[in-house]
C-alpha cells in the first residue's frame, strides 16, 4: 500500500521549465502547489530576449504568457549554512550560482513549510548532490521525466515515496535570510482582486488634515444686472438730452454748478 502524501509543493529548477513545454507546465498545477525561485525567474526573463539558442528563447517567451494566469507562486528566501558557502577564491559559473540559489530556496521552503513535501525537479546532478547533503527529511528531488511520468500515472516516484515515510525533523541549523522579492519585466499577474485605482487630478481627495490652497473665485455679475444697468444709463442719457432740448440755459447752469466742462454751443 502505498504511503499518503503530505501536502506537495514542487519547486522547479530552469532545467525543467527549458526541457518542457506548456502541457507540462499545466499537469504540474495538478500534481501540488507550483514555486520558481526568484533566480530562476530572472533568467527566464533574461533568455527571453538573449537566449544563446532560439529553443530556450522560444521556451522562455512561452513561459512569459503562461506564468501570469498559471496561479504559481515565487520565492526569494535563501538558507544559509555551511554547505551553502564557496571556498575562498573560486569564481562560480553562473549556472553554479543559480543552482546554489536553487539549493538555497528549497531549503528556506522546507524550513518554513514542515507540513509539506518540498520537491525540487532538476535535471541537474550537481543540483541533486547538493540536496542530498542537506539534513532535511521533508525535502527531495526527482528529474523533469519522473515529474512529467508522475502526472501522466499518478503514481509518485520512488524518491518521493521514500521521503514521505519519515516524519520531518530539524535538519541542520540554517538561518533564512529573505531577500527582496521584484518580478520580471513579463510578469502581469494582479497581486489582488481589487482592481487598482487609476489616479487623475480630478478624482484626487485632501486628507482631513490638509487645507485646500485653493483661492476663492470673485463672483461674476450675471447677465441680468448687466442688463439693468444698461438700461438706466440709456435712461438718464435720455433725460439729460431731453432736458437740454426744452431748457437749454438752466441745463447749462446746472451742468456748471456739476463742475464739468461746457457743452459745445449748437
Amino acid at each position: 500500500m502505498a504511503t499518503p502524501l503530505p501536502p506537495v509543493r514542487l519547486l522547479l529548477d530552469l532545467s525543467t521549465i527549458l526541457s518542457t513545454q506548456t502541457r507540462h507546465w499545466i499537469g504540474f498545477s495538478g500534481i501540488g502547489d507550483c514555486v520558481v525561485p526568484q533566480p530562476v525567474l530572472d533568467e527566464l526573463n533574461f533568455l527571453v530576449d538573449r537566449a544563446p539558442e532560439p529553443g530556450q528563447e522560444a521556451v522562455a517567451r512561452a513561459f512569459a504568457r503562461f506564468y501570469p494566469n498559471s496561479h504559481w507562486g515565487v520565492t526569494s528566501c535563501l538558507a544559509t549554512g555551511p554547505q551553502f558557502v564557496t571556498p575562498a577564491g573560486v569564481a562560480l559559473s553562473k549556472q553554479a550560482r543559480i543552482n546554489l540559489a536553487v539549493a538555497q530556496c528549497a531549503c528556506a521552503v522546507a524550513q518554513d513549510n514542515p507540513g509539506s513535501l518540498i520537491v525540487v525537479v532538476a535535471n541537474n546532478s550537481a543540483l541533486a548532490r547538493q540536496l542530498q547533503n542537506v539534513r532535511q527529511s521533508n525535502l527531495c528531488c526527482i528529474t523533469p521525466n519522473m515529474l512529467v511520468q508522475w502526472t501522466r500515472t499518478q503514481q509518485p516516484p520512488t524518491p518521493v515515496q521514500q521521503a514521505a515515510v519519515g516524519a520531518w525533523v530539524p535538519g541542520a541549523s540554517l538561518a533564512r535570510v529573505p531577500v527582496a522579492a521584484t518580478r520580471p519585466k513579463w510578469e502581469t499577474r494582479p497581486q489582488s482582486a481589487t482592481p487598482r485605482p487609476t489616479f487623475s487630478p480630478d478624482s484626487a481627495k485632501h486628507s482631513p488634515n490638509q487645507k485646500s490652497t485653493t483661492q476663492p473665485q470673485p463672483a461674476r455679475p450675471s447677465g441680468a444686472l448687466l442688463s439693468v444697468l444698461l438700461s438706466l444709463t440709456l435712461l438718464v442719457v435720455l433725460v439729460l438730452v431731453g432736458f437740454h432740448l426744452v431748457a437749454p440755459q438752466q441745463f447749462n447752469q446746472w451742468w456748471q454748478k456739476l463742475g464739468l466742462p461746457a457743452l459745445p454751443k449748437s
